[in-house]
């Protein structure tokens, strides 16, 4: 989903992120002491209810948007490697990159149309 932001802006976004490797096995921190976050898979396969996501997709990206999300149930497949956006950090990245906001956007009409 992130393919087409300009490599800047994700540096920009990952630094401000922080990367978290994950055996199999292990729940997603996709809540924490922080706040709600958004976790992009870097590398490894995790399962979301029934749906398997691999390298670069969101995990909590409803929960960031809407306030009346439920941040999902996580869990890794493999050992993984996210990098954990807070969502004032991801909101940021989706309001000064439209692209990112497209792409967003395409990625939830494609999963509503499923």
């Amino acid at each position: 989903m992130l393919g087409r932001v300009p490599a800047a802006a994700l540096l920009a976004a990952a630094e401000r992120g922080a990367a978290i490797e994950l055996a199999a096995g292990a729940s997603l921190p996709v809540r924490s002491d922080a706040g709600d976050a958004v976790l992009v898979i870097a590398s490894g396969r995790v399962r979301v209810g029934d749906a398997e996501l691999g390298e670069g997709a969101l995990v909590g990206e409803l929960a960031a948007i809407d306030d009346e999300a439920a941040a999902p149930a996580a869990v890794a497949i493999d050992d993984v490697v996210v990098v954990r956006l807070y969502r004032d950090d991801f909101l940021d990245l989706l309001a000064e990159h439209a692209v990112a906001a497209d792409a967003l956007a395409r990625e939830l009409a494609l999963r509503i149309r499923k």
